[in-house]
This record gives structure tokens, C-alpha cells and sequence, in this order.
């Protein structure tokens, strides 16, 4: 070989070798790099892992709680409903018996009405039978013999004259 190669191939070995060492000096720095940024990630997953335990318990809080209540919220759904059903099957029965109470009310209306007219009937028809069979026959009784005194009167010729007139008007009205 000659003195040229051999320097050449000293300076190639040079390049080669500072070449090396760089190449050695960047992969240590980025296997530093990559072990910070692991230690990095390690920590944040660290963190993430935490932040996540809390965010799971607290949504277990919050679902058991929301959970309770709907369980409190279906209770008084079915309270409810039970209550309005009985409400409606009180006013149902309270509906009945004011109808009832109301037709009941109706007919005794309807009783007294009709005892009231039987009752005003015969009162009526005994004044009518007192009229016509008892009084009739004592004013014609009477007209009668107020007719046969005035009669006697006038035959015995004693008729006296009336002093007022509303008195002989009541006579001739007889």
C-alpha cells in the first residue's frame, strides 16, 4: 500500500471512528431523551390513573345517587299512581251516591208534591161538599123562611119598612 492509501485510509478510519462517536454521543442523548420522556409519560399515567380512580369513584357516587333517587322517584311514582287510582275510585263511589242520594231526593220531592195536591184536592172537594150540601140547603132553609115570615108579615100586615138601605139592599140580595 502507499503512503497515500495509508494516510487516507487513517483519515477514513478517523471519519469513521468520529463518526462513531458521534453516532454513540446521539443515541445516548436520545436514549436519554426517550427515558425522560418515559419517565414523563410514566408520571402522567401515573397521574391519569389517579385522575381516572377519582373521576370512576365519583361517577359511582353520582350513579348510586342518581340511582337512589330513582328508586325513591319510582316509589313515589307507584305512591301515586295507587293514590289517584283510589281518588278516582273515591270520586266514582262519592258520583253514585249523590246520584242515588239525588234521585232519592227527587221521588220524595215528588211524594210531598203529590200528598200536597191530594190534600189541597180534598180540602177543596170538602169545602165543595160543605158548600153545596150543607150551606146550600141552610141559606135556602133560611130564604125560605125568611120568605114565609115576610109572607106572614104582609098577610098580618105588619111588614116594616127598612130604616137603612144597605140593609134592605142585603134583604133583596137574599
Amino acid at each position: 500500500m502507499s503512503a497515500s492509501m495509508e494516510i487516507l485510509l487513517a483519515l477514513f478510519t478517523g471519519i469513521v471512528a468520529v463518526s462513531l462517536f458521534l453516532q454513540s454521543l446521539a443515541l445516548l442523548g436520545i436514549h436519554r431523551s426517550i427515558r425522560n420522556i418515559s419517565g414523563r409519560i410514566d408520571k402522567l399515567s401515573a397521574d391519569i390513573g389517579r385522575n381516572a380512580d377519582n373521576v370512576s369513584s365519583r361517577a359511582s357516587e353520582v350513579l348510586a345517587a342518581i340511582k337512589a333517587f330513582t328508586d325513591r322517584f319510582h316509589a313515589m311514582q307507584d305512591n301515586l299512581t295507587g293514590t289517584s287510582e283510589i281518588v278516582q275510585r273515591r270520586v266514582v263511589e262519592i258520583d253514585a251516591f249523590l246520584e242515588e242520594a239525588a234521585q232519592a231526593a227527587r221521588l220524595q220531592v215528588a211524594r210531598i208534591h203529590q200528598t200536597v195536591d191530594n190534600a189541597s184536592r180534598r180540602v177543596e172537594e170538602t169545602f165543595d161538599v160543605l158548600q153545596n150540601r150543607v150551606l146550600a140547603p141552610v141559606d135556602e132553609l133560611s130564604a125560605v123562611i125568611t120568605g114565609i115570615r115576610v109572607g106572614l108579615d104582609v098577610l098580618r100586615g105588619r111588614r116594616k119598612r127598612p130604616v137603612n138601605p144597605s140593609q134592605q139592599d142585603e134583604e133583596l140580595f137574599i
